[in-house]
């Protein structure tokens, strides 16, 4: 099976204008086990992407399982593959609840980050 998957992979590498390939991605994958949190997960949930990310604390902030992308843990290579694979059977329904979802992840966390650092 992942011998089959990786014919569907385009590893497009480090990107001098990541802007110009978002729009061909299919799923973001955040693969890693210490980064607990990268400025590339706000992008990715910006362009509506879904994510499958390993399970990092605060991705839990961001990644609503089943709503717009899919969580695996850390050690574990063939949950995460199996993630990818269901990630890239979402229909059409789920994909285009990714935008709700996302907007509403988006003002949420703006939302809680006011009440607790600036609100009085």
């Amino acid at each position: 099976m992942l011998k089959s998957l990786s014919v569907k992979i385009n590893w497009y590498g480090w990107q001098e204008k990541p802007w110009d390939v978002l729009p061909y991605i299919d799923v973001f994958l955040f693969t890693s086990t210490f980064e607990a949190f990268g400025l590339v997960l706000v992008e990715a949930i910006s362009r509506n992407i879904p994510i499958v990310s390993t399970d990092l604390l605060e991705i839990r902030d961001f990644l609503k399982e089943g709503i717009n992308g899919e969580v695996a843990p850390a050690d574990q290579v063939e949950i995460f593959k199996q993630k990818v694979l269901k990630v890239l059977k979402y229909d059409e329904e789920t994909r285009s609840n990714i935008y709700k979802s996302n907007t509403s992840v988006i003002i949420e966390n703006i939302r809680n980050f006011i009440q607790e650092n600036i609100h009085d």
